[in-house]
């Protein structure tokens, strides 16, 4: 969740977003990972709502955010340290959720958090948007540098010397939508996308309850599959690992 949305009520949050804690808050849950007071990290944090709404949810958790774009150094809001830089510490829980593709340099990057923010055994929740013949507008309005397919991005994790304890894909239902999406922008009949635009959401509120539901049954059949080591291609790729 980028700053661009931090001024956003709770129910005016896109459905999408709301759809991602589903999923992740009960991926951490199935795998006991906030179940001891525990440190945790989330990179690229944005706002900071997820990080907000987990550390209500698990009380013992002591989360910190960091985000370049924090209009302040560092600050500490209901129990949540806000910072603009990586503090030296080190963390039993390791968050980036949609984080490596605005990393030029992803694989510098995610090794230096591995080897210098990761405590022995820690562990790492982690998502990038999938399939790089989805890049788009919306990408580009966003900063991505680039999308992953699941193969890469296994590889990417893997080479940090962390063990996949489950992943998948996510987001299923969205694949059609975007693939429509891409063609138009290739067609010459879609134009240019703002980031304001690519982050907000303002439908009724009839439309929105529609996609909320589809979108938890799309995450239901997530679970489903990760679960059963089934493939399934959505247009985010996720990962539970550890690091070994």
């Amino acid at each position: 969740m980028d700053l661009l949305d931090a001024s956003l009520p709770d129910d005016a949050r896109h459905p999408w977003e709301k759809a991602r804690y589903a999923f992740f808050s009960d991926a951490l849950a199935r795998h006991g990972a906030l179940s001891r007071p525990i440190k945790v990290l989330d990179v690229g944090a944005g706002d900071g709502w997820f990080a907000r709404r987990l550390a209500t949810r698990h009380p013992g958790a002591a989360v910190t955010c960091v985000d370049s774009n924090y209009p302040v150094a560092t600050q500490e809001i209901a129990g949540i340290r806000y910072l603009r830089e990586l503090p030296p510490d080190r963390f039993d829980l390791l968050v980036m959720l949609d984080v490596l593709e605005h990393v030029e340099h992803d694989r510098a990057f995610l090794r230096a958090l591995v080897e210098e923010r990761m405590a022995p055994g820690a562990r790492l929740l982690f998502s990038v948007p999938a399939w790089q013949s989805m890049y788009s507008e919306h990408d580009r309005a966003l900063k991505h540098f680039r999308r992953y397919s699941p193969a890469s991005a296994t590889n990417v994790l893997e080479a940090m010397g962390l063990r996949i304890l489950e992943k998948g894909g996510l987001f299923h239902s969205l694949l059609a939508p975007r693939g429509i999406t891409c063609a138009l922008e290739r067609l010459g009949k879609r134009g240019e996308v703002k980031a304001e635009e690519a982050a907000r959401w303002n439908a009724p509120r009839w439309v929105t309850s529609l996609v909320d539901g589809a979108l938890a049954v799309d995450g239901a059949i997530s679970r489903a599959a990760s679960r059963r080591g089934i493939a399934l291609p959505g247009l985010s790729f996720w990962a539970f690992a550890e690091k070994v």
